[in-house]
């Protein structure tokens, strides 16, 4: 864990819109795992890992998701505005975890975990994690294995 590597700044920011809210007006809580997605993505290809770069040049399918779990604090509704802050908690030979807090204003609303992989084919075409590259390690704070 690397516990030196404070939240970042805004890594996605957007407005909830009616159709992320379920018959109680507040948002449909699959909704921020699919968030918790376009934030992570986000926040690889700042790193120089967008979903491009990865395919071309560490033939990879990407960062497919193997955990996640969150942890819901306060409801958000249409015309909220919020902002999620993501940031690599840690970083194994093949998993990488992603920590993500989505905030309205200065109000906490979720918690989020992802963990991920790098994923490639292997040679019978199934898919499996490769190992994290050391500039990656690296750019994200930990020291390459």
């Amino acid at each position: 864990m690397n516990d030196s590597n404070p939240m970042p700044d805004p890594i996605y920011e957007f407005e909830v819109e009616w159709g992320d809210c379920d018959p109680a007006d507040i948002v449909y809580y699959p909704n921020y795992y699919r968030w918790f997605d376009n934030a992570a993505h986000r926040l690889f290809a700042q790193a120089g890992y967008s979903l491009s770069s990865v395919r071309a040049q560490h033939r990879s399918l990407g960062f497919p998701l193997v955990n996640a779990k969150a942890q819901f604090r306060a409801p958000a509704t249409v015309g909220d505005r919020l902002t999620i802050r993501s940031r690599v908690l840690a970083i194994g030979r093949k998993s990488i975890t992603v920590e993500h807090r989505v905030m309205r204003g200065e109000t906490l609303l979720v918690e989020g975990e992802e963990v991920r992989i790098m994923g490639v084919r292997s040679d019978d075409g199934k898919l499996t994690a490769a190992v994290i590259p050391a500039s990656f390690r690296r750019h994200f704070g930990f020291d390459a294995a």
